[in-house]
């Protein structure tokens, strides 16, 4: 769908991006672990995990959206169903109100506030065209992590989502972030989720965001299995037909 000329001009300075400082001051204290993966590698179901794993010291981050609210969003999720239009969000941005934000094809806006990090550590599902946005707010740190799974597993989690009328969309968005994993190889920490096995993915993602370090060399295998679920990707993408297309 094309872009009202409001949401043009906000998607235009998204990655310029700056909040405020006292919107900064408030999140100061606070450290951060963004997840980065493609759809259907299990960003939520992990996040899930380590806070269970974990206490009460561990948080999901809490998203603004301009969407309705859906039934999994969790409840201190800020929806247009709780006055959060297109129109208010765009309000507090140009206040400086978020910490960071994007503009979704699908014509929504999501961001988050400095309430939306409501622990001492946070976990935020993240795409990669906001990460150095993120990691410009004035978090105390921000310790980013790309989610890879095998070829094999990612293939039984994916058809779940072919229903979706944004399944095409969300294979590009995929093969944009695995380009962009492959080509970052160096500087990221991969965590392999694997089926059956999710406690070794987490406990790694809870020590990571506590400030431990990782000695292992994550780069070379996770660049493998990004390389493969790219190749996986592209398939995926020229033999699926949307949802919506009528023949």
């Amino acid at each position: 769908m094309s872009l009202s000329l409001f949401l043009q001009t906000l998607k235009a300075s998204e990655l310029d991006y700056t909040p405020s400082e006292i919107t900064r001051q408030k999140v100061s204290g606070k450290i951060l672990t963004t997840l980065i993966a493609p759809t259907a590698v299990g960003k939520s179901t992990l996040i899930n995990r380590v806070i269970e794993l974990a206490g009460p010291d561990f948080s999901e981050s809490y998203s603004v959206v301009t969407r309705p609210r859906r039934p999994t969003d969790p409840a201190m999720y800020k929806t247009s169903d709780e006055g959060y239009t297109i129109e208010r969000v765009g309000r507090m941005i140009e206040a400086q109100e978020l910490t960071h934000y994007t503009v979704h094809p699908s014509g929504q806006i999501y961001g988050s506030l400095p309430d939306s990090f409501p622990a001492r550590y946070n976990l935020l599902p993240c795409v990669p065209s906001i990460l150095n946005v993120v990691q410009r707010v004035g978090f105390f740190a921000v310790y980013p992590i790309y989610i890879v799974t095998s070829v094999h597993d990612w293939a039984e989690r994916l058809p779940e989502r072919r229903a979706d009328p944004s399944y095409r969309a969300r294979l590009s968005e995929a093969i944009e972030s695995l380009t962009w994993a492959i080509a970052h190889s160096d500087e990221l920490l991969f965590v392999e989720n694997i089926s059956g096995q999710l406690d070794n993915a987490a406990t790694i993602i809870k020590e990571v965001t506590r400030g431990r370090t990782i000695t292992i060399d994550t780069a070379v295998h996770g660049t493998t299995l990004a390389k493969a679920m790219l190749a996986y990707a592209k398939q995926e993408l020229a033999t699926t037909v949307s949802p919506n297309l009528v023949l």
